[in-house]
């Protein structure tokens, strides 16, 4: 919608003209204007560029909803999280070679990338891609940008159960006789409390109380990405240990600093990289990684008979005792007892 032009006399007596323009809220007025015609034609420009503006503002670019949506799971997740979705996201865009309005993409593009990444790195990173791909769209829909997630519409790929390995004891004990002593304090904090190794990586000296002998464990693995405690009561063995820590901890605020750098380790930085890939061969056993002793600590507790499931779901983090009985079963179906019926059946 456009103002009404009007006459105006200058000091001299020459006469002029001044337009303004209203659209959707926005104004634009000029004066100075010698004939009316002048004056109309600039209105209608203004009114086309106006009306242009308007229609491109809403249009949310590819490369811009990445940024928003990264930066939101900057405050919510941990960083190995968030650089994940940043390879998944970059790789969709070298995909495409260029940038383009989210809300436009079709449903066969993102089938057609699903099935490039499936051939090149195979189901489980085709799927990966997927949910954060699909994950992108939805954060956004939320927020009214747009309707329609083509993500939604595509297949994930089959993905066959892997069997996680759990060491024996004597092959947890020979790493620890391989491991420095750095090491064999890391290791024995996990496998004193259940801990996840993030958990240990940033346990702070704020985090230790050595007269109640307990030490708080923080979580990221919620919903939204808040951070939760909760309490370890520390055993003897590990008492003693976090003890000697803190008597030689210096200037450092996390209990585990990193010795090549002074500074607190991340799950890239060496030598936590590269932990167990150093100690299974020196200690002359089978590969198994950090969270593999997590899962070994859950079954030796089960196994013992003295753990309620209460207790374990305490020990190990969850929220839900439905999420502790579903993680036992996932690493071993404890069917003994059941099973040794059939022994009856034909004697």
């Amino acid at each position: 919608m456009t103002g009404t032009g009007r006459e105006y006399t200058l000091a001299n007596g020459e006469k002029r003209y001044w337009r303004q323009v209203k659209y959707k809220g926005k104004t634009r007025k000029q004066r100075g204007f010698k004939t009316l015609k002048e004056a109309e034609k600039w209105a209608r420009q203004t009114l086309s560029k106006l009306e242009a503006e308007q229609s491109t503002a809403h249009i949310l670019m590819y490369s811009q909803a990445c940024n928003e949506y990264i930066a939101d799971c900057q405050a919510r997740l941990q960083p190995n999280t968030i650089q994940e979705k940043k390879n998944h996201l970059m790789s969709f865009a070298a995909f495409v070679a260029k940038d383009f309005p989210i809300a436009q993409l079709a449903t066969q593009t993102a089938q057609e990338y699903l099935a490039f990444t499936q051939t090149e790195k195979g189901n489980v990173s085709a799927n990966r891609h997927q949910r954060t791909l699909k994950a992108l769209w939805n954060w956004h829909i939320r927020r009214g940008n747009f309707l329609g997630n083509p993500w939604a519409q595509t297949v994930p790929y089959p993905e066959d159960s892997e069997t996680r390995y759990i060491p024996p004891a004597e092959d947890v004990i020979a790493v620890l006789k391989a491991a420095d002593d750095w090491e064999y304090d890391f290791l024995q904090v996990i496998l004193k409390t259940g801990a996840r190794a993030g958990e240990v990586r940033n346990l702070q000296w704020t985090d230790v109380d050595l007269r109640r002998a307990t030490l708080t464990l923080w979580t990221r693995k919620r919903k939204g990405g808040a951070k939760e405690p909760r309490a370890i009561n520390m055993s003897a063995q590990l008492l003693q240990i976090i003890t000697r820590r803190y008597e030689a901890k210096g200037d450092s605020e996390y209990v585990f600093t990193n010795p090549l750098s002074g500074k607190p380790f991340t799950r890239q930085s060496r030598p936590m990289k590269y932990l167990m890939e150093r100690l299974c061969p020196l200690a002359g056993v089978k590969p198994f990684t950090l969270h593999a002793l997590r899962h070994f600590v859950a079954l030796t507790l089960r196994d013992s008979g003295k753990a309620t499931p209460f207790d374990l779901q305490r020990v190990l983090g969850h929220q839900r005792l439905q999420t502790t009985e579903t993680y036992l079963r996932s690493l071993s179906p404890d069917l003994e007892g059941v099973v040794s019926i059939l022994d009856d059946l034909g004697t």
